[in-house]
Order: structure tokens, then sequence, then C-alpha cells
């Protein structure tokens, strides 16, 4: 499995002075979650709310919500949405109404 952003995984476990292991437990422990779980959770939040409130294309959404490539991005938001990114953005966002 591709991680959208190991290096937050990483970056996290060293400004915790406990260990990987110990961490993820106790973090396990309180939300009932896995560590990686939240992780992805944040990304996906991040990728939903850049393709309701911005243009940008659904490659710059992948890649600005911590996805490596196009591809795990489109695999990884479809898995937990059921549905591409593409069709989320049709379906959800509403147009700006002009007052």
């Amino acid at each position: 499995m591709e991680f959208p952003d190991g290096h937050l995984r990483t970056r996290t476990l060293r400004t915790i002075p406990v260990s990987r292991q110990s961490l993820e437990m106790r973090f396990k422990n309180l939300t009932g979650q896995t560590l990686q779980t939240e992780i992805w959770r944040a990304h996906l939040d991040r990728a939903k709310r850049l393709l309701l409130e911005t243009d940008l294309s659904i490659y710059e959404v992948g890649e600005n919500s911590g996805f490596r490539t196009s591809a795990t991005f489109n695999v990884m938001f479809r898995r937990a949405i059921g549905m591409t990114p593409t069709e989320f953005r049709r379906q959800v966002k509403l147009p700006i109404r002009q007052v």
C-alpha cells in the first residue's frame, strides 16, 4: 500500500518522544482508529474541500492533498467516497449564484 505522504508519518513519529509502535497503539486505544487511517482521512478531507472550493485540476487536488500520484489519489478517493474525484465534484459542487 502506498501512503499519500509517508513523510508525514515519519515527521509525526520524530516529534513525539515514544516508539512508533507505542504511539500507534496509544492512538488506536484513544480513537479506535489507526494512525494511518486518520492520516488517510485528513488527506481525503482536504481533497474533498479542494474539489468543492477551488477549480484546481484533479491532478492538482491530489498533489495538494498529499498524494504522491494521481492514480493513488483516484483509487483511494473512489474506495473511501464511492465515486471518483471528478464525479464527486460534479455531483456535490453547487454552482456559485450571482447576487
